[in-house]
This record gives structure tokens, C-alpha cells and sequence, in this order.
């Protein structure tokens, strides 16, 4: 029922091709605690995702799962230790709960907790590290292929003192009392705490991932595996994005998580300002054209026409329609014309919706000043 589970002392060498650096790979080992039954594999590093990976190729090889996982105190497995209450890092505890396993790391400084795994680690030593210490590798696929074979002799050598070998005892006593794989592979995930922006995102690898705005400045929980990142609040999940590929600083945002004010902005589009036009009048749809014809950057003018609307709801549909139409007549294509229109009641005098002539001064000079007919 135990996996026994811990890297080994010696690493081995791998020589960089190109530039001849010599590079350690360190050899993780499980034992299963009945049979002794072997798993090894090179890593170029101790860090958490390979102490992961090991764990999830070694269920594999066996084809079964153990009941109890018995881990060294690797950071990797044990945050904190302790005899009756360890602490586990969170992933490794993830994966534990993932595939239904109990965790009971061993006791600090007791090696008769892991005497398997122990003296399994000494047999590899001799019959892997020893027997490739000759044989120069250039990469980890070329050495775990090696050790691989030599995995394979070392789990079929028959016993001296007694008949069978690691592997007969294995499929004879531990297999048995082991339970299925799950269907789908655990997937490597990291965590981290972090704390939520003033704008409701938070910062994963200098990308930013929205969460629903009233988390705004509390503390979360970040789950982030090759694809997905997660974001947990006191173990509720709280925002689900796809794992960004774009530049770094871009923001990644749910808009189903702003507020109401926000959500208009997130959504603003020049086809979005013309169908309101159209609701409102042939002269106020002939405006928001113009001012989107004064150049080719479309967001340049979202604010002119966010103006329009906030216009027209302070003086309503009939006068915001003339006013339009005299600030086209004028050239002045714009909010701030409309609005100085509206304020100054332009629109309702006579003379201006007969001429549509805004400016009308005995100051101006005509054509006959100049000497031309008019």
C-alpha cells in the first residue's frame, strides 16, 4: 500500500554537445514497499514540476496507483515538517487528492521511515550509476533510455536467498491491492498567493487576469497549469482565462466581471455608435459618420461620440436632431459644437432652422466688400 518516494544522492552527468558543460541530472527513485519494485528517471533539477512529473510517470509504470505516499522532505513535497501534522506544498497535496492518495511523509532524520527506498536508492547506485559511469550522454532522453534498461535487469535479477525477483513480487503481492488509473493525466499546476489590483486584475508572469470586481485589493489563491489559470478566493474559484501567449503587460478581462459603468467601455466599437445613431436621427447617424471620417484610428474618436450620448440625454431627441444638423451645416463636426448649440437655445430660433445658418453678424463682410457679386 506504500510508495516509498526520494531523489538520489549521486547525480549523473550529461555533457552539453555544443559547448562541452558538463550538466547534472539528478535521478529521482520510487520503491513500492512490499516488493521493492523500482521506478527511476533523470531530471536536469530538483524543482517542483519535475518531483511532480516523476510521481505521475512512476503510476504510470506500474500501471496502478499505491494507497499511501511516503515522500523524503523534499520542499517539493513538505513545506513544513512535522510528526503529527506536516505541512504539504500545494501542489503536492493537489496531486495527492487527484489521484486519491494519503501522504505521510517520512520523520526527519529517521531513516528506517523509508528503509525501502533507502536501500533501493543503494542498489541504483551500483546497478545504474556504477554500470553507465563509463557511457557519455548529450542529453536526458539519451540517459533515461539507459537507465531504463538497466531499470529492467535490475527489477527481473532473481533474489539470491529466495525464488522470484522485485518485478514477480510486485505483480503477485502489490498489483493486486492496487487501485486503476484515472482515465486522464494530473496536469502540473503551480500556485502562488497575490493580491488583487485596485482595477480587479491580478499579475501572473507579468500578465494580468481579471477577477469579479468586488475582489478588488483581497488576497487569492493563483492555480496556473500549461493552459489555464485559476484563481481561488478562501477555496471558491472566483475566474477561469485560457493562460495568455500574447506580449507581456497585456490585461486579459472577462467583462462579465466589471462593473456596469466599466462594461460599456470594454465593449465600445464604431458599429456600436452608429446603430444608437440611427435610433436617434438622420442628422445625429450623419454626425457620428463624419466624426468617425476625421481619421482612420477609430478609438481616437470613441470619446467625441460618448459626448453625443451624454448630450442627448440632457436635451432629448428633437433638439439634440436640430442641433446636429446645424453643427454639420457648420462643418464642426463634434460634441463640444453640438452642446455650445444646445446651451446658448440656438436651435430655437427662427432664423436658424429656416437658414441653418449658425453665425449671422452685420460685422461679416460679403462678397460686395471685396468688390465681387454675391
Amino acid at each position: 500500500e506504500e510508495l516509498f518516494i526520494d531523489w538520489c544522492g549521486d547525480p549523473m552527468q550529461v555533457i552539453n554537445r555544443e559547448t562541452g558543460e558538463t550538466q547534472p541530472a539528478y535521478l529521482f527513485v520510487t520503491a513500492m514497499g512490499m516488493s521493492g519494485y523500482p521506478y527511476v528517471e533523470a531530471f536536469n533539477s530538483k524543482i517542483s514540476e519535475n518531483w511532480i512529473c516523476g510521481h505521475v510517470h512512476a503510476f504510470e509504470h506500474m500501471g496502478r496507483l499505491p494507497l499511501i505516499l511516503v515522500p523524503d522532505n523534499d520542499k517539493s513535497a513538505v513545506t513544513k515538517a512535522n510528526y503529527y501534522e506536516p505541512s504539504l506544498n500545494k501542489t503536492y497535496q493537489e496531486i495527492a487528492q487527484y489521484y486519491d492518495c494519503a501522504v505521510i511523509p517520512a520523520r526527519v532524520r529517521r531513516p528506517r521511515d523509508k528503509a525501502k527506498v533507502e536501500s533501493t536508492v543503494r542498489d541504483i547506485e551500483t546497478w545504474i550509476i556504477a554500470a553507465l559511469r563509463k557511457q557519455v550522454f548529450f542529453n536526458l532522453a539519451d540517459l533515461n533510455r539507459a537507465i531504463k534498461e538497466k531499470l529492467k535487469e535490475y527489477s527481473e535479477k532473481p533474489f539470491q536467498k529466495r525464488e522470484g525477483s522485485r518485478k514477480s513480487e510486485f505483480i503477485t503481492y502489490d498489483y493486486p491491492q492496487m487501485r486503476p488509473l484515472p482515465a486522464i493525466r494530473y496536469e502540473y499546476a503551480e500556485w502562488k498567493t497575490a493580491k488583487v489590483n485596485s482595477d480587479y486584475h491580478v499579475e501572473v508572469e507579468k500578465r494580468y487576469y481579471s477577477v469579479p470586481y468586488i475582489y478588488a485589493y483581497q488576497k487569492v489563491d493563483v492555480r496556473t497549469t500549461k493552459n489555464i489559470i485559476e484563481i481561488f478566493q478562501k477555496g471558491l474559484r472566483i475566474a477561469s482565462h485560457k493562460r495568455s501567449t500574447e506580449i507581456i503587460r497585456t490585461y486579459i478581462t472577462d467583462v462579465s466581471h466589471m462593473p456596469e459603468k466599466h462594461k460599456f467601455y470594454a465593449t465600445m466599437d464604431k458599429e456600436q455608435f452608429v446603430t444608437w445613431s440611427k435610433t436617434i436621427g438622420p442628422h445625429t447617424a450623419d454626425m457620428v459618420i463624419k466624426i468617425f471620417d476625421r481619421s482612420s484610428v477609430e478609438q481616437k474618436h470613441y470619446r467625441s461620440c460618448m459626448g453625443l450620448r451624454r448630450v442627448y440625454k440632457l436635451y432629448g431627441k428633437e433638439r439634440f436632431e436640430i442641433a446636429c444638423q446645424m453643427a454639420i451645416d457648420a462643418t464642426c463636426y463634434g460634441s463640444s459644437y453640438v452642446e455650445q448649440i444646445l446651451k446658448a437655445n440656438l436651435d430655437k430660433k427662427e432664423r436658424f432652422k429656416n437658414s441653418h445658418k449658425i453665425i449671422q453678424h452685420s460685422n461679416i463682410r460679403g462678397g460686395k466688400y471685396y468688390g465681387k457679386e454675391e
